[in-house]
């Protein structure tokens, strides 16, 4: 399937993305957008949130591949600019990233966007995010994370961790993680599981053995198989044009 890539201006717009940066706070004007060359009903809306870690040429990789299984996927840069490893005082709040991906999911309709169909993917902080998001947008019916910190330090700014909100959540989550990522715990992936359990919350984690960190875009010749599990975790709870009943 072809694609286009695209950025989306929203400069002059009323919109709350604003990504604190070291030097201050600064607009965010501009959203990637990837989607099916040619499409005439709307498509599923894929909110995809990074961080530093993820590059230009690793965004665009992840964007076409959601666009060639035929989502619309809006990238806005909210951590740009930043070191997002530990919470800092040029760090937006948690309330900011939840208004200004609202505000992205909103303005996807306006570009053939389905918001019933409304999926996220994150990575590493904007994974957290992940979490946090589908706890607090009861539209969103499916997200997917990668590498996401569980029990990371809390600041002001970041008062939650995604163990904190296991209870709440109202959409499906796929945590993707790496067997050797150290940064992540074994404990903590354990806790999430028995969190999830408890709460009797729809979500699901997959460690990859061979990985120290889980990414959709794997080294030149190696397949993880990752990408296939973010793929049919959107096609099973996205694909119907009719929401399907939720879990408790």
């Amino acid at each position: 399937m072809t694609t286009l890539i695209r950025q989306l201006n929203f400069a002059g717009q009323d919109t709350p993305l604003r990504a604190g940066r070291h030097s201050g706070n600064s607009l965010v004007s501009t959203v990637l957008m990837a989607s099916p060359e040619q499409h005439s009903e709307p498509l599923p809306i894929i909110l995809v949130v990074y961080d530093h870690l993820v590059n230009e040429e690793m965004l665009h990789a992840i964007c076409r591949q959601l666009a060639e299984a035929g989502y619309l996927a809006f990238a806005p840069a909210l951590f740009a600019g930043q070191q997002t490893e530990t919470p800092d005082a040029g760090t937006l709040t948690d309330n900011q990233i939840f208004s200004a991906l609202d505000f992205v999911a909103n303005q996807a309709v306006g570009h053939g966007g389905d918001l019933r169909r409304l999926g996220l993917t994150g990575f590493g902080q904007g994974g957290r995010i992940g979490w946090l998001y589908a706890a607090h947008n009861p539209q969103l019916r499916a997200a997917v994370v990668w590498n996401a910190p569980l029990r990371p330090a809390i600041s002001l700014q970041q008062p939650l961790t995604p163990l904190d909100a296991a209870g709440k959540l109202t959409a499906p989550v796929l945590g993707l993680y790496g067997a050797q990522d150290t940064a992540i715990t074994h404990e903590e992936i354990a806790l999430m599981r028995q969190a999830l359990k408890a709460a009797g919350q729809p979500g699901e984690l997959i460690i990859c053995p061979e990985t120290a960190s889980a990414w959709p875009v794997p080294a030149a010749g190696q397949s993880n198989g990752l990408q296939q599990q973010m793929l049919a975790w959107f096609q099973r709870y996205l694909s119907p044009a009719d929401p399907a009943p939720r879990g408790p």
